[in-house]
């Protein structure tokens, strides 16, 4: 009897275990199933015809399959002329509603105060760091203060000269390609004619990135990183890949070496231009019109 019974316990004892792992089993399949359809799916179905926009071409990706590597501009342009100044699109689980319509926008940003999305900034982080688009809503304020105070007349007027003397170097050298039937990078160019209106409207630098110029030479013995035109341009490549996988910020600079060691590169540049700003004599400082850096620099 005792033996009857040994051999019935531990027939229980497994019929438990069994039915343990059938349900564990079951789990496994049934709870992902439900997590996605109510992650990926049920919003898209709930919100997919709230707001024009383009169709939804994947329940898991979203839009992510319709936006071209390096156009994603062009998408968002194209989508604008064709569903309207407000339209949305999914990356993703997550829904994004872009607006264009200048009243919407001032609206949002001022009278409204949304948010700032996590997902746009921690796309934006490795980039730009702590800017204005990025930075804590505490420091927020004091950035916009001290932007302020040299976003006046003067400096719109400045910087209108900066971006025609600019503008007719760069046409000149797309004429100059074009007589010679060249190939142009038009990304790099765009970027080099940016740096080049920011260096010297907003930074005071007289240096020529358009005319060849790596890029600015910050002190007697620093040297700007290899081509600081094409470091950016890839920095700004890389940053709209980054955004176009939001699978992967929460790895952090882990998600996106390539990205974080370009931006390392930029930084260490931008140290330099720091140092060498410290390193100014007073006369010289005295003598030009003081800037961004100056106002950047006076920030705690």
């Amino acid at each position: 009897e005792r033996a009857n019974e040994g051999e019935m316990a531990g027939e229980s004892g497994g019929g438990i275990w069994l039915a343990v792992a059938q349900i564990a089993a079951l789990g496994l399949v049934v709870i992902p199933v439900l997590l996605y359809a109510v992650v990926f799916v049920a919003p898209k179905v709930r919100l997919g015809h709230a707001i024009p926009g383009p169709p939804i071409a994947s329940y898991t990706y979203g839009n992510l399959p319709q936006i071209r590597l390096g156009r994603f501009h062009q998408d968002l342009v194209r989508w604008r002329d064709q569903y309207g100044k407000t339209f949305q699109f999914w990356m993703m689980h997550r829904r994004t509603v872009v607006v264009s319509d200048l009243d919407d926008v001032r609206f949002v940003t001022t009278v409204k105060n949304y948010p700032k999305s996590d997902m746009f900034t921690s796309a934006l982080e490795p980039l730009l760091r702590t800017g204005l688009l990025t930075v804590s809503k505490e420091d927020h304020p004091v950035q916009r203060r001290a932007i302020g105070a040299r976003f006046n007349r003067d400096l719109l007027l400045e910087l209108h000269s900066q971006v025609a003397t600019e503008l007719r170097a760069l046409v000149a050298k797309l004429d100059t390609a074009a007589e010679s039937n060249s190939i142009v990078d038009f990304d790099l160019e765009i970027t080099k004619f940016t740096l080049s209106v920011v260096c010297r409207a907003a930074f005071g630098s007289d240096i020529d990135i358009q005319g060849g110029s790596e890029g600015p030479k910050v002190g007697d013995n620093a040297a700007p990183p290899p081509s600081l035109p094409k470091l950016v341009d890839k920095a700004l490549r890389l940053s709209a890949l980054h955004m176009s996988r939001p699978y992967l910020h929460w790895l952090g600079k882990y998600g996106a070496r390539e990205l974080y060691a370009t931006v390392a590169k930029i930084q260490k540049f931008c140290e330099h231009m720091l140092e060498a700003r410290r390193r100014e004599p007073s006369e010289q400082r005295a003598a030009r019109t003081v800037d961004l850096l100056d106002i950047f620099m006076s920030v705690p």
